[in-house]
Formats: structure tokens, sequence, C-alpha cells
């Protein structure tokens, strides 16, 4: 998810369609370190709730529960 609208950009064979959203810089991240630098990326259970919110736009329903079923093991729900 980006702030503004970004165009594709191709990965050898695969495209990289960006989704806009406002809040964007509000989302929780982590930051994970790599020989090029630092980068941002959302929480696990950030993405969930970013997926749930857009189910059309990430591939309708059964795309989601196949991602979600790679993220469960990472995901924390919060403490009440």
């Amino acid at each position: 998810m980006v702030p503004r609208q970004l165009r594709p950009i191709k990965v050898g064979r695969e495209r990289i369609r960006f989704v806009t959203k406002l809040a964007a810089g509000r989302t929780a991240v982590d930051v994970r370190n790599l020989e090029s630098g630092a980068v941002r990326v959302s929480t696990p259970e950030a993405t969930a709730v970013d997926l749930g919110a857009l189910p059309r736009r990430f591939g309708g329903f059964n795309m989601i529960a196949a991602a979600l079923t790679e993220l469960a093991p990472r995901l924390r729900p919060r403490s009440c």
C-alpha cells in the first residue's frame, strides 16, 4: 500500500501493481535491514487488515485466504 498512485513496475516476468491507501503512513511497520539499506514492511497484522478491506483488489477471498494461511504463524493478536 502506498499513499499516492504509482505506476506498475515489472520485475522479471512479474508485474507489481501498487494499491493506494491515504493513511499508508500510519500503518504499523517492521524495519528490515538489507545489504542495500533499511526497508519498511507492514506488519503481518496490518497486512491481514488491508487484505480483508479490499478483497476484490487482491484477487478475491480465495487468494486472501491463501495469503492469510501463510501469515497466520506470524500474527500476534494484541492482548486485552
